[in-house]
């Protein structure tokens, strides 16, 4: 009979914290939760949803592009298709260095508009919680600020969020206008 006692308190015990867990508060906080491509540019950190990403490869041979924009390093071939270079450091303000092993193109593209960023290194493929976003630093200015969509704020590292659209835009404009502020 002991034994009967014991598993009916047991199950009791179980019932109860059980209902314990249930009727507790849960957080009501929805988490928005995107893959991004992330990687460095200088001593900062970039990252880009990985839906708009079409693929990543080494530095390739590249074609020159007479009258483009400077931000532009010339062309390549991905996937059959002749895409535009640019050259991510200059777009953000940052000093040219040489190439390394490291530096990588990261192919983006919405729809038929499709383009490589040539970056420092790839750093990986993350998760980061949209509603973790905080506004845009204050330094940057201009076509900068504009191709900015936020930061997040990930222990102790502060990772810029790129926003895809309006960054093939204003590489794809070309126009004198953001020629001259890159």
């Amino acid at each position: 009979m002991s034994n009967i006692t014991t598993k009916t308190s047991t199950t009791r015990e179980l019932e109860q914290k059980y209902w314990e867990t249930v009727e507790r508060p849960q957080e009501t906080r929805s988490t928005f939760l995107v893959e991004m491509i992330e990687f460095s540019a200088g001593r900062e950190l970039y990252a880009l949803d990985i839906r708009a990403s079409r693929g990543i490869t080494r530095y390739p041979r590249m074609v020159q592009i007479p009258g483009a924009p400077k931000v532009i390093l010339g062309a390549m071939t991905f996937r059959g298709r002749v895409i535009p270079v640019a050259d991510f450091r200059r777009l953000m303000g940052l000093s040219p260095v040489a190439w390394s092993d490291e530096f990588r193109i990261v192919v983006i593209g919405e729809g038929d508009e499709i383009l490589g960023l040539a970056v420092d290194e790839l750093v990986g493929i993350t998760e980061m919680d949209l509603l973790d976003i905080q506004p845009p630093p204050s330094s940057f200015k201009g076509t900068r600020k504009e191709i900015i969509r936020g930061q997040i704020q990930r222990g102790k590292d502060l990772v810029i969020l790129l926003d895809v659209g309006v960054l093939l835009t204003v590489l794809a404009c070309g126009s004198e206008e953001v020629a001259s502020e890159i």
